[in-house]
C-alpha cells in the first residue's frame, strides 16, 4: 500500500483490513439503543399508571369531599365522579398495557431471544400513538420512531436471527 504524504499533524491515516469488517456493528448499536429506550420508556409508562390510577382514586375523592360532584345532567351523562375514575382508569391501564409490551420487547431485544424482531415491531406500534402521556408525548413518539428505524433495517433482522438460532428461548 503507498502511504500518503503527512498531513498538517504529522500522523497518518489508520491502514483498512477490510478483512476484519463487522457487518453487524451498527445493526448491534442500533438494536442495544433500541432496547435501552424501550426500557427507559417502559419505566415512564409505569410511572404514569401510577399518577393515572392515584388520579383516578383521589380526584372523584376530592369531589365528593367538597361538594363539588354534580348530579348528571342527561339520560347519557355520567356524573364527574363516576366519569374521571373510567376516563384515568382506562388511560391508566392503556399505559400499562404498553409499558409490557415495552418490558418485553426491551428484555428480548437485548438478549437477541426468539422473535426480538418481531417484538420490537410491537414496541415500536404501540409507542407511536401514545397520545395519553401529557407532556411526554413527542418522547414515545421519537422512541417508537427510532425503534422502527432500527428494526427495519436490513441487517438488524438478520443480526437479530443470527443468534436467536443459538439461543431459542
Amino acid at each position: 500500500m503507498t502511504q500518503l504524504p503527512p498531513n498538517d499533524y504529522g500522523a497518518q491515516p489508520p491502514e483498512l483490513n477490510y478483512a476484519t469488517v463487522d457487518i453487524y456493528a451498527s445493526a448491534r448499536q442500533m438494536v442495544k439503543l433500541a432496547a435501552i429506550f424501550n426500557l427507559v420508556m417502559a419505566g415512564i409508562d409505569g410511572l404514569a399508571t401510577l399518577a393515572y390510577i392515584a388520579m383516578a382514586i383521589a380526584f372523584p375523592l376530592v369531589m365528593r369531599s367538597s361538594g363539588a360532584s354534580m348530579p348528571a345532567t342527561g339520560p347519557f351523562n355520567l356524573p364527574p365522579d363516576i366519569l374521571l375514575p373510567v376516563l384515568y382508569g382506562g388511560y391508566g391501564l392503556a399505559s400499562l398495557a404498553v409499558g409490557i409490551v415495552k418490558v418485553i420487547a426491551g428484555m428480548k431485544l437485548l438478549r437477541r431471544r426468539r422473535n426480538a424482531w418481531g417484538w420490537g415491531i410491537a414496541a415500536a406500534i404501540t409507542g407511536m400513538p401514545q397520545f395519553w402521556c401529557s407532556i411526554f408525548c413527542v418522547i414515545p413518539l421519537a422512541v417508537g420512531i427510532f425503534t422502527l428505524v432500527a428494526m427495519v433495517r436490513g441487517n438488524a433482522r438478520e443480526y437479530l436471527a443470527s443468534e436467536a438460532a443459538t439461543n431459542p428461548a
